[in-house]
């Protein structure tokens, strides 16, 4: 699988449209369909923006590239739990993010 197409999988799993993540990426949804299809390159930046808008990192969709080359089968749910732990995760911010923490790190020592 190409970036593009770990892209498309990604936004339809999250049953969300081309527009919609084209506007929450901050870009047009005929470029985001090229970039989908393999016609057309993302700038670093556009990359990032459309994977923070996936909630996920640049980097777990260049993972997902590599895994589907090398052949690493996927469950085929749309996300893992820990993901989905994560991405709420990362929508936290101050007091609620440091509660979490201290939450899993006493649970963990359980």
């Amino acid at each position: 699988m190409k970036i593009g197409q770990v892209i498309r999988k990604r936004r339809r799993d999250l049953k969300m449209t081309l527009e919609t993540l084209a506007a929450n990426a901050g870009t047009d949804a005929a470029g985001l369909s090229r970039v989908e299809r393999g016609l057309q390159n993302s700038t670093p930046n556009g990359l990032a923006a459309i994977a923070e808008a996936l909630g996920t990192t640049v980097a777990t969709l260049f993972a997902e590239v590599e895994d589907s080359e090398a052949g690493v089968e996927r469950t085929g749910r749309p996300l893992s739990d820990e993901q989905e732990l994560l991405m709420d995760y990362r929508r936290l911010r101050g007091t609620a993010r440091s509660l979490v923490k201290l939450i899993v790190s006493e649970m963990a020592k359980n």
